[in-house]
């Protein structure tokens, strides 16, 4: 199989289509948070819970990151960014195996949890010291 021969592949071309229909995507991953907003008048300074905040979590330099998603269009759109990048993960994955698959010749083997594949031991010829 040649590479124009994988390039032109219907899975892998398929693949390639779905991957370029994603408009955004942002690694990380969004959390919501209970805040306090500091007024001592406002509920939250005397109940147990805050206003809720949603914050993109994610790893620059080793070190996790926090940004601020305001409530608006914009953390939508940050929301599917974050949707929209496992599911380019997802589609990355997939079209790995069918490369693979295809240059095998078979699909990849499928083993159960835990299961190692079997590697044959070389035997060792007895020489005479």
């Amino acid at each position: 199989m040649t590479a124009a021969d994988l390039l032109t592949d219907e899975d892998v071309t398929a693949l390639r289509r779905e991957i370029a229909e994603l408009p955004l995507f942002i690694q990380g991953s969004l959390k919501t948070v209970a805040r306090r907003c500091g007024r001592p008048g406002c509920h939250c300074a005397t109940s147990a819970t805050g206003h809720p905040t949603r914050y993109l979590s994610f790893t620059r330099d080793g070190r996790t990151r926090n940004v601020y998603v305001p409530v608006d269009e914009r953390g939508d759109l940050i929301a599917h960014g974050v949707a929209n990048y496992r599911r380019l993960c997802a589609l990355v994955q997939a079209m790995t195996d069918t490369v693979t698959a295809k240059l095998r010749g078979h699909p990849w083997p499928k083993r159960k949890r835990g299961e190692h594949a079997r590697v044959p031991r070389l035997r060792r010829s007895k020489v005479a010291p």
